[in-house]
């Protein structure tokens, strides 16, 4: 597997061989749920990636790394740990430096994320929006979902419930391909789709509808 090559490259010193493979290996990791072996992998390629010279590829490299390594921290430590902050807050600085939109998404959205789990959700309806923003310039779909779920958990939260259940609405209505699923669960726990439906269920169950909730 990529982790036994990753090994194998970083013993020999080939260490820009290396570090994709750690990468693959700790997105392996990822799609079968093994988060501590995740965060081992990765951590690894962060370790060789900050070792070499700073360059616009590395740094990008870097934010890569991080926004996957913050999906297994979450997993195991919770969404609002120092640690998941860390690593989204630095991705997003280094995304912004580096002007790459689509990455920037991804650290965001886990922010968006952290934040709304704090509570903080003046500040997590601002990342939401500002997620909208990204994601109906993009040519990415799951952007979209993202984008919508983050803005309507939120919004569930603050108990605007119809303006929430637009939101959730929209994910439902989205068309994206299991491919585009998979791709955006490198960057979230929780299949948005799947979160949409839940939500909707509670909140149709809480504004009185309890046989639509049960549908959903």
């Amino acid at each position: 597997g990529p982790e036994l090559l990753a090994y194998h490259l970083t013993g020999a010193g080939l260490v820009e061989q290396a570090i994709p493979e750690w990468r693959k290996a700790g997105e392996r990791a990822i799609q079968g749920c093994a988060y501590l072996e995740a965060i081992e992998h990765l951590s690894q390629g962060i370790k060789l990636l900050r070792a070499l010279p700073e360059t616009p590829d590395t740094l990008r490299e870097e934010a890569r790394f991080l926004q996957l390594i913050g999906v297994p921290i979450a997993a195991t430590k919770g969404y609002s740990c120092p640690e998941a902050e860390e690593v989204y807050t630095r991705s997003f600085a280094l995304c912004e430096r580096l002007g790459d939109g689509q990455q920037l998404f991804i650290s965001l959205y886990g922010l968006a994320r952290l934040h709304m789990l704090r509570g903080e959700y003046a500040t997590a309806l601002a990342d939401g929006e500002r997620l909208l923003g990204i994601a109906q310039r993009s040519a990415e779909p799951a952007f979209l979902g993202q984008a919508n779920r983050a803005c309507g958990a939120t919004r569930f939260y603050r108990g605007e419930f119809e303006r929430s259940r637009a939101h959730f609405e929209r994910v439902l209505a989205l068309t994206v391909t299991p491919e585009q699923r998979a791709k955006a669960l490198l960057s979230d726990i929780v299949d948005c789709w799947i979160a949409a439906r839940a939500y909707l269920g509670w909140l149709l169950w809480m504004v009185g509808r309890p046989d639509e909730a049960r549908r959903m």
